[in-house]
């Protein structure tokens, strides 16, 4: 059910059907500029309702890719065939649809299949921090970046990240907005393409950081990008031993080298590694011996602060049964109860839609 609660007047708007703001596109690229970031806003504040509208030769950058699934904000791709859903590509009637969240098959137009020439890493992270002048952002994504041979280069709130990166400016602008939410891009060289969202809020327990990456591993042919990806289990033992990171989810997937999304059919992403950071052991009581044995978690982190970290894949076994393995740590540790402790959302269709 479609409620307008405001009238939405902006330049990136152009008609209102039955009630519905359609901003339009036919440009190849649709990323998260000032002004797209604007009508983002200015929508949720009016709770107006709100579509994209393109072909599908256009695709999203990852920020705005990920824009869009934080605001629930639809993709709405317009053929000869028909509307459908550019994220979940299922068939749409019409654009008030793509309110509703039923799944659905992929629409016959989207089966198309793109040959997939990198494998990317796409992580997510949650970090706790002290609220006090300690404090420093940007920590966990140099440790996601450096397996895969990256770094982040640039920052800024909208695309193109117009800033060097620099993690005391970072953290001085989030500083500067608090108690408002902070959310800021990161991107990598060219050479080994990486983008990044880091978001920054004041809680009850001080500073939380979420950061979530997509990282160019390499070539799907090159051996040194499995090597890559093996590293990239291995990097959440370090990790654990930055400022109190409460949970962190690693996952590798084949796709473009530029890590935009397009309209089209794409493959899941595959589970590595689930990192269970010190607080969230201590609030969830986990014992680490049982946990061990039940899942194969190692112990990482500090001595008297363990951590767990949890390898999902496992030699050449089919991704599903990494999906069911993850599905099953987050049913035992309790999705809200996790959400509720540590604020970080074990959402694993969101996960398997990346």
């Amino acid at each position: 059910m479609i409620e307008n609660m405001g009238m939405l007047s902006h330049p990136l708007i152009d008609e209102i059907v039955e009630g519905i703001a359609v901003s339009e596109s036919r440009a190849p690229l649709l990323a998260l500029t000032a002004t797209r970031t604007d009508l983002l806003m200015q929508a949720g504040r009016a709770r107006h309702p709100l579509v994209f509208l393109t072909g599908d030769g256009t695709r999203l950058t990852e920020p705005m890719r990920a824009a869009l699934v934080a605001t629930r904000i639809p993709w709405v791709v317009r053929t000869a065939g028909g509307l459908r859903d550019g994220l979940t590509w299922r068939p749409l009637p019409d654009l008030a649809s793509a309110f509703d969240s039923a799944p659905a098959a992929p629409h016959p137009d989207a089966l198309y299949l793109e040959q997939p020439t990198t494998l990317q890493l796409v992580a997510s992270v949650s970090v706790r921090h002290r609220a006090d002048a300690s404090t420093r952002l940007g920590a966990a994504l140099e440790v996601l970046a450096r397996p895969a041979e990256a770094a982040p280069v640039a920052w800024g709130p909208n695309e193109p990240a117009e800033y060097a990166w620099d993690r005391d400016a970072l953290t001085a602008f989030a500083r500067a907005r608090m108690p408002s939410d902070t959310r800021v891009i990161a991107t990598g060289e060219t050479a080994r393409p990486m983008v990044a969202t880091l978001t920054a809020r004041r809680t009850a327990r001080g500073v939380e950081e979420v950061t979530e990456a997509l990282i160019s591993l390499g070539a799907l042919d090159d051996p040194a990008t499995d090597a890559r990806a093996d590293a990239a289990v291995e990097l959440l033992d370090e990790l654990a031993v930055t400022p109190w990171p409460l949970m962190a989810a690693v996952f590798t997937r084949p796709g473009r080298a530029d890590l935009t999304t397009s309209a089209f059919v794409a493959p899941t992403p595959r589970p590595l590694a689930l990192l269970i950071g010190a607080p969230a052991v201590r609030d969830l009581a986990l014992d680490a011996a049982i946990w061990a044995d039940r899942f194969a978690a190692r112990v990482a982190g500090r001595p008297r602060t363990p951590a767990l970290v949890i390898p999902l894949r496992r030699s050449e076994e089919p991704a599903e049964i990494a999906w069911n393995r993850l599905v099953e740590i987050a049913e035992t540790l309790g999705v809200e109860r996790v959400a509720e402790l540590t604020g970080f959302r074990l959402d694993i269709d969101e996960w398997r839609s990346r």
